[in-house]
């Protein structure tokens, strides 16, 4: 491996780049634990929830759907096997 690596396809590629390269993989780290959460429409509904973690959506046909901001499931910190406590942990050192 020639520099920082473009892609990362495990946990044990991420705790051994850290080793070589800590200062990259912590910015790593800290973007895949910023970007963790996305809104996903939850069910058709009349007008509901507005809060920082809820909202409703209308589409053009009149549609009134809840949405809701959570952990992406498909996610790297998924993908990767990390929990968010360990991330936190590699950005504080």
């Amino acid at each position: 491996m020639r520099g920082f690596p473009k892609f990362f396809n495990t946990k044990a590629d991420v705790l051994n780049s850290l080793a070589l390269y800590p200062d990259e993989t912590r910015a790593y780290v800290q973007m895949i634990l910023a970007n963790r959460k996305l809104w996903v429409q939850t069910y058709y509904t009349a007008p509901g929830v507005n809060d920082e973690t809820h909202y409703t959506r209308t589409d053009d046909a009149g549609n009134t759907y809840q949405m809701e901001y959570i952990d992406d499931p498909n996610g790297d910190i998924a993908r990767l096997g990390f929990t968010v406590a360990e991330l936190e942990a590699i950005i504080n050192g």
